[in-house]
């Protein structure tokens, strides 16, 4: 026992640390070597969570970074597919066995679950959610050109995420006006200490 837990806390991040940056650590290190050590297979599942998670933490990049390794999973899926279909066609004699094919003699840290609709949605609620709308909107062509047109979940997640960015935007518009009328308050404040009272310019007058 003790020796498999020193296997798979080879690497570790450092379990102390509390930053989104060690968070996000953590979390990769869990999905990519934690787990295939101890022979579980990260399903799709798992891999929404992982993204949902990083999108919390503020690692924007490895949320699309675990959605371009679904999306090349599935496109290694297709063309082994496609192979193999091919092979049927023309008779050929050896044939390439599900059992021993490409997608099952990888390691699990390496393959990641094919990609599906709600990776890309959870894609796009992290990021939009963060204040990365631009990117999440993109992600809506994206995903229709990989053959799954957005559905009502994932533009409800756009627009939810783009409602939080612009209430964002409206308090840091808020806050800077608020602080520059402070500012003008003070310098009319500090002005006016510095001029003539107006009851004795009109006796001078």
């Amino acid at each position: 026992v003790h020796s498999s837990r020193s296997s798979s806390n080879k690497g570790r991040p450092g379990s102390t640390a509390t930053s989104p940056t060690a968070m996000s650590e953590l979390l990769l290190w869990i999905l990519d070597h934690h787990m295939p050590g101890n022979h579980i297979v990260p399903e799709a599942e798992m891999y929404h969570a992982a993204m949902n998670a990083l999108g919390k933490c503020g690692a924007h990049r490895d949320v699309i970074m675990l959605l371009e390794r679904m999306e090349r999973s599935r496109e290694s899926a297709d063309t082994h597919t496609g192979q193999n279909a091919n092979e049927t066609i023309h008779g050929a004699s050896k044939k390439s066995s599900p059992v021993h094919g490409n997608w099952t003699i990888t390691q699990p840290s390496q393959k990641a679950p094919p990609v599906d609709r709600m990776a890309y949605q959870t894609a796009i609620a992290s990021l939009s959610k963060s204040g990365y709308s631009r990117t999440a909107t993109q992600l809506l062509h994206r995903m229709r050109s990989k053959g799954f047109p957005p559905d009502i979940g994932c533009y409800e997640a756009l627009l939810i995420g783009i409602a939080k960015e612009a209430g964002r935007n409206a308090n840091r518009a808020s806050e800077s006006t608020m602080n520059t009328t402070a500012n003008n308050d003070e310098d009319l404040t500090a002005k006016s200490k510095d001029e003539t009272p107006l009851h004795k310019v009109a006796l001078q007058i």
